[in-house]
C-alpha cells in the first residue's frame, strides 16, 4: 500500500480529534511498521513521532495496554509491539469517508468517487473498505499488479471469502506475496492473462470500475471508481468470468 512520504501528512488523514490514546499510539504503530501486519517494532522506536502539538495530548503507558486489550497490538516481549491485523483494519475504519463525503482528497456523488493525485492513502482505504465488506466472493482484474494489490484486497477480508485476482503484468513481488498469503487464504486464485488491459472487480455481485490499477490508485494521477447497478454488475460479472478461463497459473 501507498503511504504519505512523511509522518505529519499520514496523521493530517486521520480525524485525530475523535481518535482515542491508543488509536493515536496504533496510528504512529502502523506508519512506523509501513502496515505490515505481524512485524515488530520497539516502543522507543515509535513514540519520537508522539508531539502533543499534533496529537492533542501526552503519551501515557496505558494506551499501549488499551490497544492491546483490543487486539491492534500485541507485545511479543518488553517494549516492542506488534501490528494486528485487527488493528490494521481498524485504523483503516477510522479513514475510510462515508458515502456522500467530502474531504481534501475525497469526493463523491451518487455512485461516483473521485481520489485527487497523491490521495493514495485515501484510495487505499476506500478500496480496503470495499473489498472488507465481502460475504462470498471477490473477483479482480488489474493490468498491473504487485504485492500491495494483495495488500489491499485482503487486509480486513475475510478467510472465508473467496478471491480471484486476474492480471496481465506483475512486479516480481507479486507471486512471492501470493504464496505468502495463500497461507492464511486458502480460497485465494491468481491466473495471469496476457491481454488485460483494464481494471475492475466485483464484491458479492457488485461491480466497480477503478481507473487506475489498485496497487498504485491515485498516486501520480487521479483515480475514478464508479459502482454499477444490476445489470451492469451481472454482465461485468460474466465478462471476468470468461476472462478467467483464459487465464493462465503462474505458480504464484
Amino acid at each position: 500500500m501507498s503511504l504519505p512520504s512523511n509522518q505529519r501528512a499520514f496523521l493530517k488523514g486521520l480525524p485525530l480529534r475523535r481518535m482515542s490514546g491508543q488509536e493515536k499510539l496504533l496510528a504512529l504503530a502502523t506508519y512506523a511498521l509501513k502496515e505490515k501486519t505481524g512485524h515488530t517494532i520497539k516502543l522507543r522506536d515509535v513514540l519520537p513521532g508522539w508531539r502533543k502539538s499534533s496529537l492533542g495530548c501526552n503519551y501515557n503507558p496505558v494506551f499501549f495496554l488499551r490497544a492491546q486489550e483490543k487486539d491492534w497490538l500485541n507485545s511479543t516481549e518488553h517494549g516492542v509491539c506488534e501490528l494486528t491485523t485487527k488493528g490494521l483494519s481498524h485504523l483503516h475504519s477510522l479513514l475510510s469517508a462515508p458515502e456522500g463525503a467530502q474531504t481534501k482528497f475525497h469526493h463523491s456523488a451518487g455512485r461516483l468517487s473521485i481520489i485527487e493525485r497523491k490521495g493514495t492513502f485515501t484510495a487505499d482505504k476506500l478500496l480496503t473498505q470495499r473489498f472488507s465488506a465481502a460475504q462470498r466472493d471477490i473477483l479482480v482484474a488489474d493490468s498491473y499488479v504487485s504485492r500491495g494489490t494483495l495488500d489491499v484486497i485482503l487486509t480486513g477480508t475475510s478467510d472465508a471469502v473467496i478471491i480471484k485476482v486476474l492480471f496481465g503484468r506483475d512486479d516480481s513481488d507479486f507471486l512471492p506475496a501470493a504464496t505468502k498469503w495463500r497461507r492464511e487464504f486458502s480460497k485465494l486464485e491468481v491466473l495471469h492473462y496476457k491481454y488485460l488491459h483494464d481494471r475492475f472487480f466485483v464484491v458479492d455481485g457488485k461491480g466497480f470500475i477503478l481507473g487506475p490499477s489498485i496497487k498504485d490508485a491515485a498516486m501520480n494521477h487521479p483515480a475514478l471508481l464508479v459502482e454499477l447497478g444490476g445489470e451492469e454488475s451481472l454482465l461485468l460479472t460474466n465478462f471476468f468470468k470468461g476472462l478467467w478461463r483464459l487465464g493462465k497459473s503462474s505458480n504464484g
